[in-house]
């Protein structure tokens, strides 16, 4: 699978927008880095995800209502809920498929009485 990037700088003029715009939804975001940047929704999303990874509390309520970063502690404790739930749900399934898949499939006998002495 090929990593995907994003415009170099794209980050940085994605956290500029933000510090001076307040909340701003994701498709105004890509209208406001034209001028500079070039890009696509995906390309938005590694950028947003690249500056969360570097301690930037960018945050999203899913409502609708856009990109922000956390001025209080609630707001950023509303979208830390939010966000590790989506997690939380995808370690379920991917666990739950693990499950399936070495009933299913073959796989080496050391790792199947492993996986039974850890339950």
């Amino acid at each position: 699978m090929t990593k995907r990037t994003f415009p170099p700088d794209l980050d940085d003029i994605v956290l500029g927008i933000l510090r001076n715009n307040g909340m701003i939804h994701r498709g105004v975001l890509l209208v406001a880095c034209q001028p500079e940047q070039i890009c696509d929704d995906s390309e938005m999303r590694l950028a947003i995800q690249s500056l969360r990874e570097k301690g930037n509390m960018i945050c999203n309520l899913e409502d609708g209502s856009g990109y922000f970063i956390a001025k209080t502690m609630e707001e950023y404790e509303a979208f830390r809920l939010k966000y590790t739930a989506r997690a939380s749900t995808i370690f379920k399934a991917v666990h739950a498929m693990d499950i399936t898949a070495r009933k299913n499939f073959d796989y080496h006998p050391q790792q199947r009485k492993l996986d039974e002495v850890r339950g």
